[in-house]
């Protein structure tokens, strides 16, 4: 297990740690201690991932885009109070690929103010393409604000239609959209070289 920070020194603010996940398998567990966060941005990556948010004022955040056939698990223990979560996955699925998505958050006993959200979107670009979301909540606790939700389907007619109605072919409409649902899910993560590391792989 690895624990963040890599130093022991003690600060007010936050240490932040950034990991970026390109095309590779991942199986790893992280503990966060006291204002620690981490954030990992990944782009078609297999990954099994455990992280223990076990300080006061920890922060874990995931963003991860699949344009073929992927397998994650996230599984998020909130055992500290004031901890916060973030699993955000989007899927550009075409052919015959399949995404799935299993996200686990568990807020421990005597563990108030815990707030975790998980968003799944799924752009399916064929009839066989297929994306499942599994959400779990395991709450062992009063006052937290846990909340999960999930989308699938396809472009949206109207707005092929008014891009073409702007110029544009039916090809190009559909790869502006689709760039547009990819860029969306780095748009926060905080390091800017990752984040444009992310997108010169992705939008080559």
């Amino acid at each position: 297990m690895r624990d963040l920070p890599l130093n022991s020194k003690k600060t007010d603010t936050k240490a932040v740690n950034n990991i970026l996940l390109l095309s590779q398998n991942t199986a790893e567990k992280f503990t966060l201690g006291a204002n620690d966060r981490l954030c990992i941005l990944s782009l078609n990556s297999q990954n099994e991932i455990e992280v223990e948010l076990k300080g006061e004022g920890a922060v874990f955040e995931y963003r991860s885009l699949a344009t073929q056939t992927i397998s994650q698990k996230i599984h998020i223990f909130h055992n500290a109070p004031n901890t916060e979560s973030f699993l955000f996955a989007r899927h550009i699925l075409s052919g015959d690929s399949r995404a799935n998505f299993n996200g686990i958050i568990e807020a421990g006993k005597n563990c108030p103010n815990v707030k975790s959200r998980q968003i799944v979107n799924s752009l399916l670009l064929s009839p066989n393409a297929r994306a499942i979301s599994k959400p779990e909540l395991k709450i062992y606790c009063d006052a937290v604000e846990c909340y999960h939700g999930a989308t699938c389907g396809n472009l949206s007619e109207d707005d092929l239609f008014y891009l073409q109605s702007r110029g544009m072919t039916l090809e190009n409409a559909k790869k502006i959209l689709q760039n547009a649902f990819a860029k969306e899910v780095a748009r926060e993560h905080p390091s800017e070289e990752q984040k444009e590391k992310w997108k010169k792989i992705l939008f080559v």
